[in-house]
């Protein structure tokens, strides 16, 4: 070897060396390790996940009981099952890719900085389960697709981690918000009575016809425009809610609620009762099945899309189970479209 690549050699060997010492002195053994080890190994057991905010201000507090998850917040009301899978699935396989800071006056521009600030833009997730507990604050997004900065609450040391997170920094994020989804293609016929005794009714008369059509239309009026009853019949599909309260909660203040009514071709009904209230609309729901109003509507044996008696019988059953308990505050264009009225199906008068 001559002088000259020796001294090259020499040269990448102190590179290395300094490039070694200039590394924390445990990368090696963090980076890329699990973050919550553990977690992954008892994620199915974790039974209470605690969300907290900004000011030590509780966001959500979820229970598991049996196979399904419920809100605190929201009386034990459902809440988002897929939201926090997703969640803990996440946090069970996060890995370290960095480590950050570990000075507390730096965390705030990771959002990792202690809960209790009142301007704190992270979120502490608690997780117990088969006695044992796992802890974290999340920050912000990093700057690589995928990634987020956390740190464990009891410690000074941020990390990168290899997760992406779908938290929900309000209460209402991490509530199971569907109501029902009744595809109007099911829709028969839609009765809304108001308490002044006024009807709007709209009908498809047989199953798989063009649309649906206003019933008893003044003799002198037309409607607004053809199909102009079709948006009723949708009401019920993918209805989902705003906010919820239990009915042992709730005050009519007395005053009768109108009523929609929806009838299917198989025979299940569900009836919305709509109240106002000084904070708006709210509404109940309650579902019966009608063997009768099934059977007007028998088909032949070839008709493989229409649903049984029984299987609405099931569906009343489960629509029943899921929001006899509950009064809904629902989006405010579905509000008026449930108290509809027969004058916004016409033409204006002449």
């Amino acid at each position: 070897m001559n002088s000259r690549s020796f001294v090259i050699l020499l040269t990448l060997v102190l590179i290395m060396v300094a490039l070694m010492y200039s590394l924390p002195r445990d990368f090696g053994a963090g980076a890329r390790s699990l973050l919550l080890p553990g977690l992954s190994s008892h994620v199915n057991d974790i039974e209470r996940i605690t969300i907290t905010g900004a000011g030590e201000e509780r966001v959500a507090t979820l229970r598991r009981r049996s196979r399904q998850w419920t809100i605190d917040e929201r009386a034990g009301h459902r809440a988002d099952v897929g939201r926090i899978r997703r969640a803990l699935l996440a946090l069970a396989y996060a890995r370290v890719i960095e480590q950050e800071t570990t000075d507390p006056a730096l965390h705030w521009r990771l959002g990792v900085e202690d809960l209790a600030a009142l301007d704190a833009t992270g979120l502490k997730l608690v997780m117990t389960g088969s006695g044992e507990t796992y802890g974290l604050i999340v920050g912000d997004r990093g700057a690589r697709t995928g990634t987020t900065f956390a740190r464990k609450p009891d410690a000074a040391q941020s990390f990168l981690i290899s997760a992406s997170l779908d938290l929900g920094h309000e209460t209402l994020d991490w509530v199971a918000r569907d109501i029902m989804d009744i595809g109007t293609d099911r829709i028969h016929r839609v009765t809304i009575t108001h308490p002044d005794g006024s009807v709007l009714r709209v009908e498809n008369p047989t199953r798989g016809s063009a649309g649906f059509t206003v019933i008893d239309l003044p003799a002198d009026r037309e409607p607004a425009y053809e199909g102009v009853a079709n948006s009723m019949a949708g009401l019920l599909t993918d209805l989902a809610f705003d906010d919820v309260q239990p009915v042992a909660t709730f005050t009519t203040g007395g005053d009768n609620p109108t009523l929609a009514r929806f009838e299917t071709f198989d025979g299940l009904i569900v009836d919305a009762m709509i109240y106002a209230t000084p904070e708006g609309p709210r509404v109940r729901f309650v579902a019966h099945a009608d063997a009768a109003l099934a059977r007007r509507f028998e088909a032949d044996e070839t008709d493989t899309s229409r649903r049984s008696f029984e299987a609405a019988s099931e569906d009343a059953t489960r629509l029943n189970d899921a929001l006899a308990g509950w009064v809904y505050t629902l989006p405010r264009f579905k509000s008026k479209q449930f108290v509809s009225r027969m004058e916004a199906m016409l033409e204006p008068a002449t």
